[in-house]
């Protein structure tokens, strides 16, 4: 298994030739700004402010994870790496590399960490996580990948994700004025 990061900060700042976790929210932000605008400017917020959310990472983006598989995974269940013992050294290739992933009117990324990155990493799982049940996690700070469950047979599993940008001080969206 390849565990790898939506959205590794410095890794984003470093592929577009900047560097520091402001400068990889501010790629995300600029990159989104098309899709999220409509909504936060509502709000009044702007492409820094949303940038300073993900940056600030409180809670800044998650990443909702939510098994569709009927009954129950058996094999394959989405494991999260606690950081404790992850090597995130975007200078050295033989841990980690950040890549442009290009869809039709946007220009994302990943981060994938070598194998060697993770060893000793300890690695947490829900086990036999039932249809509808969901994990949350952390976009920029939590390494994340599929498992292999030696012994254990495979039947399937079918997922979905949903990543968020979250900010605990936006001032809510006033509501129309009726007459």
């Amino acid at each position: 298994h390849i565990f790898h990061m939506d959205k590794f900060l410095p890794g984003i700042a470093k592929l577009y030739g900047h560097t520091g976790n402001n400068a990889g929210a501010q790629r995300i932000a600029d990159a989104y700004w098309h899709l999220w605008e409509p909504d936060f400017s509502t709000l009044g917020v702007g492409a820094a402010e949303a940038a300073a959310y993900i940056a600030g990472a409180s809670p800044g983006m998650l990443n909702l994870w939510v098994s569709l598989t009927p009954g129950e995974v058996i094999n394959e269940p989405l494991a999260v790496a606690d950081m404790r013992n992850i090597l995130l050294d975007d200078s050295d290739i033989d841990l980690v590399s950040t890549h442009k992933v290009v869809f039709p009117g946007l220009e994302d990324t990943i981060t994938v960490l070598r194998p060697r990155a993770a060893d000793g990493a300890t690695l947490m799982y829900r086990p036999r996580m039932r249809f509808g049940e969901v994990i949350m996690f952390s976009t920029t700070h939590t390494p994340h990948s599929a498992v292999w469950l030696q012994g254990m047979p495979n039947p399937g599993r079918c997922s979905g994700e949903m990543r968020v940008l979250m900010a605990a001080d936006l001032p809510r969206a006033r509501a129309p004025a009726r007459a």
